[in-house]
């Protein structure tokens, strides 16, 4: 196994952002709410606090609390959707929504939310333009978008180019968030801004500094209920074991991403205990295809039937997740098929298919990051064994980020942005997307099909209709295998026990005043 580090600079500047004064400002010093402390493996991938750029698991958790969006989504109520910075919308047709806004919404510098905020930030002429650093990323998301219009002061019109079912899921989720354009319009650079971005949520940021820390206060002029707490300090701890021991000295008050042979670690204190479970996300393995082995179909086939994910679910999440039947979740309601299969476990099979390629015995390249993943070096480890049980070689090699992860094998995930294979498996595999920018499917014949229909299902009304097209999607990834579906993620947290704080099914942290109460 061969480690490839980066020089890294720790001495990255902090941007301080000034307190402006609120109408709480007059006892903001007998503040005697608590401090929530919370240990991190990682902050952003692109060290950027500004939203409509970067789409990761670790973005969205750091970006919920910031910003607010149209609607919402209520993960405690089967992902149903409810009013967010609009309080009620409308469905004109199947291309238009339009949706009022609240009244007397304050940005976190004073400034009142209006129909003018909500068109700058998410126009695609400013988020899908070529000179947007974050246009590749929200192409997904907002490809299909033709126009957001202001009505009135308080009334915003948005436009897709075709039938768009899943438009009110998309201005509820990550890449919809609503920041303000006088503020992001002076700030000094996209860089300054991207360390103090101005916002409606319920804390604004009063320092970030990428790959140690980010503290957030309390925005006690917030639309909804303030805050329970005045301050939030994210520490990145990229070591579990040292996550483990400041959560047991009193450092941190809840730690993330803890592994499943930890929680007994965690559950032994009194004043301890760990918390989480699956969430929407799913753990996969990429084939890049443009590796001369892996463009054959056959050997990709091959390195699937030879893991035991079970096995791997066992061993190394303690049970306490599931391998899925299929790319899909229970989430998409009428579109899940039951009685998909779970992935195949084929060691014979898979031998018999190495032999058929005529593998040489060459060395597939497996990059990974350090545990960006929780379990990912020990399960990186575990599937090296299982493939050389079939006579495959596999070599892993540690980044330090994600800059130079392609060639071979690489893990990712994917998430259920709303619960449906066009807020999932088409925003993240179809034409356009990240997978599909980054050339792992080169080799893949059946792309530019499974691209048609990802554009079909996402402007198709009729349910029957909708549902046999996801049965051609399955049948494509069954098929091609560009990637495999290891097993459902699951999220883990350590926490104090007298801290009243549930997660949620996303790897979002949801600390809003319904959902965290401290002593």
């Amino acid at each position: 196994m061969k480690v490839c580090l980066k020089t890294l600079c720790l001495a990255a500047s902090a941007i301080l952002v000034p307190v402006a004064p609120s109408s709480g400002s007059a006892v903001a010093q007998e503040d005697t709410r608590p401090v929530l402390t919370i240990a991190v493996q990682s902050d952003p991938v692109m060290d950027v606090l500004g939203p409509h750029q970067e789409v990761s698991n670790v973005a969205h958790r750091y970006l919920h609390n910031i910003f607010d969006t149209l609607l919402t989504i209520d993960y405690f109520d089967n992902w149903s959707l409810a009013p967010g910075l609009a309080e009620s919308w409308e469905r004109v047709d199947d291309r238009t929504v339009e949706f009022t806004l609240r009244q007397g919404v304050s940005f976190h510098d004073g400034g009142e939310l209006t129909a003018d905020d909500v068109v700058f930030s998410l126009s695609p002429d400013r988020i899908l333009d070529e000179s947007w650093p974050g246009a590749g990323a929200m192409t997904p998301f907002w490809g299909g978008l033709d126009t957001v219009e202001a009505i009135d002061r308080y009334t915003v019109r948005f436009t897709t180019n075709a039938a768009d079912p899943l438009l009110e899921y998309r201005v509820a989720s990550m890449g919809a968030e609503i920041i303000s354009r006088s503020a992001f319009e002076a700030a000094a650079s996209l860089e300054a801004w991207n360390r103090a971005p101005v916002g409606t949520g319920p804390f604004r940021v009063v320092e970030y500094r990428a790959d140690q820390q980010a503290l957030y206060a309390a925005f006690d002029d917030y639309w909804g209920d303030a805050p329970a707490i005045r301050e939030v300090r994210w520490i990145v701890i990229p070591e579990v074991g040292a996550r483990v021991a400041g959560l047991v000295a009193g450092d941190y008050d809840i730690i993330t991403n803890l592994p499943p042979d930890q929680l007994g670690q965690v559950d032994q204190y009194d004043h301890l205990h760990s918390a989480g479970g699956p969430i929407g996300n799913h753990h996969i393995l990429i084939f890049d295809t443009q590796n001369p082995i892996l463009a054959d179909p056959r050997m990709r086939h091959a390195l699937s039937l030879a893991i035991d994910r079970q096995l791997i679910v066992d061993a190394l999440w303690d049970g306490r997740t599931v391998v899925p039947n299929g790319y899909q979740w229970t989430a998409f309601g009428n579109l899940y098929f039951d009685d998909r299969p779970q992935p195949a476990y084929d060691p014979d099979r898979a031998r018999a298919l190495v032999a058929e390629t005529g593998y040489d015995g060459s060395v597939i390249p497996f990059n990974i990051v350090n545990n960006y993943y929780t379990t990912e070096v020990p399960r990186a480890e575990v599937l090296v064994d299982m493939w050389r049980t079939i006579g495959v070689n596999v070599d892993i090699t540690i980044h330090e980020d994600f800059s130079d992860l392609n060639g071979g094998l690489r893990n990712g995930s994917t998430s259920i942005l709303s619960p449906d294979p066009v807020g999932s498996i088409v925003r993240t595999w179809g034409r356009g997307s990240y997978w599909d920018r980054q050339g792992v499917m080169a080799a893949v014949d059946g792309r530019e099909h499974f691209f048609d229909l990802g554009e079909d299902l996402a402007v198709t009304l009729e349910p029957d209709e909708r549902r046999r097209i996801f049965g051609d999607i399955l049948t494509f990834f069954e098929t091609e295998m560009p990637k495999v579906v290891l097993h459902q993620n699951a999220m883990f947290y350590g926490m104090r026990s007298d801290i009243a704080w549930r997660p949620v099914e996303s790897p979002i942290m949801e600390l809003r005043a319904f959902n965290l109460q401290m002593p």
